[in-house]
């Protein structure tokens, strides 16, 4: 068997991690902003509600993305401070909160225009936060921002299946997927903050990143085409 790293390979690893994810957070921030742009662009042909929500909860995450992670960044470089880290993540907290809250708003007003939304699944749209890094906030707000940020996210993935079932269309197809592809990637987040493990978090940043390439293609193909 091999020795154990040593503090400095553990270091080295720590900041490539590091690196890498705030990279991605980067490019994830821009591609929501992309997605929000469009979203925007084709509710002010369209005048359709849902684009409108997905906008506006698209823009608070892209924001919350490129704003956590240059303050990373910045402190790393110059500050050093966890406590910027922190409260960094606290603030990406607060938008990602409100973020999947207004998705939710406007796809629980498409799935309740074209079908019947359950009390049940009615009920969970009151339920939603988003992630603060792993190991920076406490153990339990970790655990339970990420599980509460899955369920909103099936709230969103159920009502986006009622669109799809409904239309029976390749674009909402486009959606569902990419929505279960956000959904997934927390669901992995999840599990790497249970098991504090930093690479499992960062595929699932990777996957919910994957998520919004999705929607950003859908939003340019269907815009093209007049059927968003």
């Amino acid at each position: 068997m091999g020795e154990p790293p040593s503090a400095a390979e553990g270091y080295i690893l720590s900041y490539h991690l590091f690196l890498v994810g705030t990279l991605l957070d980067f490019v994830s921030g821009f591609v929501a902003l992309l997605v929000s742009y469009y979203a925007y662009r084709y509710n002010r042909l369209l005048r359709s509600t849902p684009l409108l929500f997905l906008s506006f909860g698209f823009m608070l995450l892209g924001l919350g993305l490129l704003s956590e992670a240059s303050i990373h960044l910045f402190s790393a470089v110059y500050t050093r401070q966890l406590r910027i880290f922190v409260e960094a993540s606290a603030v990406y907290l607060v938008m990602q909160v409100a973020a999947y809250l207004v998705i939710a708003m406007g796809y629980a007003y498409e799935a309740y225009r074209r079908a019947t939304l359950s009390p049940t699944a009615a009920s969970l749209l009151l339920v939603g936060v988003k992630r603060p890094a792993v190991l920076l906030l406490p153990y339990r707000l970790s655990v339970t921002a990420e599980l509460l940020s899955v369920i909103i996210l099936a709230v969103v993935v159920y009502q986006a299946t009622l669109v799809y079932t409904t239309s029976k269309n390749r674009l909402a197809g486009m959606v569902l997927t990419g929505f279960l592809l956000i959904m997934l990637g927390q669901a992995i987040s999840l599990g790497g903050v249970i098991v504090l493990s930093t690479p499992s978090f960062e595929i699932g940043e990777l996957t919910r990143f994957l998520g919004f390439l999705v929607l950003l293609v859908f939003l340019l193909r269907s815009g093209r085409s007049g059927q968003v």
